[in-house]
């Protein structure tokens, strides 16, 4: 009588199976880790300094374009940094 799919090798190749699957899936988790590593660290704004202006200006520019303060109090700070 005929057997189905029987002799050592079955179990041996369920056994090399089973160590791909496992490798696969600890390089996908380790390239997920890598992703996420790589936008949080480009996630960071990188400040060019331009040759001649103050970088508090330049900081106190930027946030006077982003809206985080008025007109009056941007004034204020600019001009106590002239000083």
């Amino acid at each position: 009588m005929m057997r189905f799919g029987g002799g050592p090798m079955v179990a041996g190749g369920f056994l090399i199976m089973a160590v791909i699957m496992a490798a696969v899936a600890v390089l996908v988790i380790l390239a997920i880790i890598a992703l996420l590593r790589y936008i949080r660290v480009s996630g960071h704004t990188h400040r060019i300094e331009i040759p001649g202006i103050n970088p508090a200006v330049q900081i106190l520019n930027e946030r006077f374009a982003k809206g985080e303060i008025t007109d009056d109090e941007y004034r204020a700070k600019k001009a106590e940094l002239a000083k």
